[in-house]
């Protein structure tokens, strides 16, 4: 499976939340599969999204369409770091 990591900041998550979960249709039709927030225990408003993507074809497509770009303005996304990345290991203790 591989994943689009975005690492950022918003403004109010509450806001970010909105338009983030009006956008499951977009994410869908670039392939997601699911995904998970998570934000930071010190300032909420630091979060870490994890899109699930079956391809990493899949998963560039949707971090260069225009729609993310317009979309993450509007949620007040600040500064958003992305990275696609395939699991190379994972183990729970």
């Amino acid at each position: 499976m591989v994943k689009a990591i975005v690492q950022s900041h918003v403004e109010d998550y509450e806001r970010f939340h909105a338009v983030f979960s009006e956008r499951v249709d977009f994410r869908k039709s670039h392939g997601a599969t699911g995904h998970t927030i998570y934000r930071s225990v010190d300032d909420p408003n630091t979060l870490v999204v994890v899109n699930d993507f079956a391809s990493a074809d899949d998963a560039r497509a949707f971090a260069a369409a225009p729609e993310l770009k317009e979309a993450m303005a509007r949620a007040g996304v600040e500064n958003p770091q992305m990275w696609i990345v395939e699991e190379a290991e994972a183990e729970r203790y």
